[in-house]
């Protein structure tokens, strides 16, 4: 799994897994649920998420340090304010919520099951390997930050 690290768009792997769950909740009525309210929380859980998002990348943008996720390296500063005070992926976070908002809208177990093997993914896939990075670049700094803030919530 390590070559393929950094090699996929976390936006990307979250459409995929959006896909993936409109496909299953139109194809498979036999997993399907009824949540009363689910499509209120649904929604909620994808609006919340896209304001985790944009609180993430305006606070990157902010400190004048780059969004894109393919270039860990090019990380100039260490963003611990903000949003960042309460979880070191914002906009990771941002995107499980969306999913999970997503699951409840398409009212499916299966759809259901896909989160946690969203947030497996991302982790091996992005998260890691950005950690490893950004510990190599930031030492000891990042370490504390990283000993203080959970990676998600």
């Amino acid at each position: 799994m390590r070559a393929l690290q950094l090699k996929i768009p976390p936006a990307v792997l979250t459409l995929a897994f959006g896909g993936a769950m409109s496909a299953i909740a139109a194809n498979l009525d036999s997993t399907a649920f009824l949540l009363p309210y689910g499509r209120h929380f649904g929604a909620a859980f994808a609006i919340l998420g896209i304001a985790v998002i944009l609180l993430g990348m305006f606070t990157f943008v902010r400190h004048g340090t780059t969004v894109d996720p393919h270039q860990p390296a090019r990380t100039t500063a260490l963003v611990t304010s903000g949003v960042y005070r309460l979880t070191r992926n914002p906009m990771y976070l941002g995107f499980l919520l969306i999913l999970s908002g997503w699951a409840l809208l398409a009212s499916n177990w299966l759809a259901v099951v896909l989160v946690p093997i969203f947030v497996y993914l991302l982790t091996k896939l992005q998260i890691e390997a950005e950690e490893r990075i950004l510990e190599e670049h930031f030492g000891d700094a990042y370490r504390r930050y990283k000993a203080r803030t959970r990676r998600w919530l």
